[in-house]
């Protein structure tokens, strides 16, 4: 590729919620099904890994509206130019890349297969050693790779007759001699099993792509999500004022705004990415963002002085600083409840703050909130959960739940990562050829050639 083609797409390191006109060349490294969003959907969503040719990785999601439309569109491996999309943060758990944001596809999104492109990578791999996923301050919350030789299996544990819940720890040591414990559920089992049984006259190596980490001897995932649900759901909680003033709408995204009916509103846990005080004595109106996208949201003088402590009537009348008085705002993250005002004559919308709060508790909840949501515990029974080790010492699992072999012939499109969800029941069977589901990421085994 000339440079002067090369520089007519953005770079994925630069992306940002600040602009909405980008347009990036990229590789789907990885695509699978998620659950239905919105929840009563009949469709799944979408999620995906991007790569360019700088080797730069995001993740895009597409709500499942639109995943019916680009369902037989994108392809595993294949390269794309993509534009028109909105850009959101990359919040929550289960992140399958490092960037700040996340991409949002929405119904004008714009996507065009194009030849293939060698400077693009083609798998995306990052293999990490134990001893850097087991330093403190490593994110756990982000889906890793690893590689390493096979030195132990477990026996094959099954919770019920439904073979999802069939599970088997297995053990691997990487190059640094470090040992790992990954956990493997459903169709893995079987394909390890079979595996071993064909090739047991040597070494074995497995390179795992994106799983979920838990810590043994730490928290445990039903620790971490099970009070989360209990408390937000106990009817003898006492709310505060402020709560009860947030307490009776569900958690939304921004998104949702953009869908909604005349005067309905809204909760939402947002950050605030840009101020514009250009908009009369008695408002300011705030960029907010979430992992969703942005709105620009319209605030009153009571807001601005309920959080600068001066209104913003007083900042203009006394010249105080203004540009740096409102930079508090930048990075903020509140708690809004929005009113959306539909303009049918020109389809256009309006979003104004009826309540906002900074209020750390009342932030804090939401964001567990978000999690719970996020995690969606309500359909991972405790029985699919790995018991913990009884050692004092903290050891490191890694949950998998869709692997293939080396000679396998499957279409890349049918080894799939993961959305640390359970898979949804209408998901295709092991032999579909598109978009299957995977628990935890997926897994390629092959003989030890020389490689640790």
């Amino acid at each position: 590729m000339s440079q002067g083609m090369a520089t007519m797409f953005d770079s994925i390191r630069g992306i940002h919620a600040l602009r909405t006109d980008w347009t990036i060349k990229v590789r789907v490294l990885r695509l699978w099904k998620a659950p239905p969003y919105p929840k009563n959907s009949p469709h799944s969503s979408l999620e995906m890994v991007l790569c360019d040719r700088e080797g730069t990785k995001i993740g895009a999601h597409v709500k499942s509206p639109f995943a019916v439309k680009l369902l037989n569109v994108l392809k595993e491996g294949s390269v794309y130019v993509m534009s028109q999309f909105t850009v959101g943060s990359n919040s929550g758990n289960f992140r399958a890349a490092k960037h700040e944001f996340k991409l949002n596809f929405q119904f004008q999104t714009r996507i065009a297969q194009t030849d293939d492109d060698e400077s693009i990578e083609k798998y995306g791999f990052e293999f990490l050693h134990a001893s850097t996923i087991f330093a403190p301050d490593f994110d756990k919350d982000i889906l890793v790779d690893v590689i390493g030789r096979l030195i132990h299996m477990s026996d094959v544990q099954q919770a019920s007759s439904d073979p999802k819940t069939k599970r088997v720890n297995i053990q691997l040591e990487d190059q640094m001699k470090s040992k790992i414990t990954i956990t493997l559920w459903g169709s893995f089992v079987e394909q390890l099993l079979e595996y071993s049984r064909t090739h047991s006259d040597g070494a074995i190596v497995i390179a795992i792509q994106y799983c979920k980490i838990k810590e043994y001897g730490g928290l445990q995932h039903e620790e971490l999500a099970s009070p989360i649900i209990k408390n937000l759901t106990n009817p003898a909680t006492h709310e505060s004022p402020l709560e009860a003033a947030f307490a009776e709408l569900p958690l939304s995204s921004i998104q949702d705004f953009y869908h909604a009916r005349d005067s309905s509103l809204f909760v939402v846990l947002a950050s605030v990415l840009k101020v514009n005080v250009d908009r009369g004595w008695f408002k300011v109106e705030l960029m907010i963002l979430d992992d969703s996208g942005t709105a620009n949201v319209t605030i009153f003088d009571k807001d601005v002085e309920g959080f600068l402590g001066i209104s913003a009537i007083d900042l203009r009348r006394e010249h105080l600083q203004m540009p740096e008085k409102f930079d508090r705002f930048l990075g903020q993250m509140f708690v809004f409840k929005i009113l959306v005002k539909t303009m049918n004559w020109n389809n256009s919308y309006s979003f104004t703050v009826q309540k906002m709060t900074s209020d750390h508790d009342l932030v804090e909840k939401f964001k567990r909130m978000a999690k719970a949501k996020l995690i969606d515990v309500g359909v991972v029974p405790n029985s699919l959960t790995t018991p913990g080790q009884t050692k004092a010492v903290t050891h490191l699992g890694l949950d998998a739940r869709r692997l293939s072999f080396v000679g396998d012939n499957h279409s890349p499109s049918s080894s799939n990562a993961c959305n640390g969800k359970r898979s949804h029941p209408d998901s295709p069977s092991d032999n579909s050829i598109h978009y299957e589901n995977a628990k935890n990421g997926e897994a390629t085994k092959k003989k030890l050639k020389d490689i640790i």
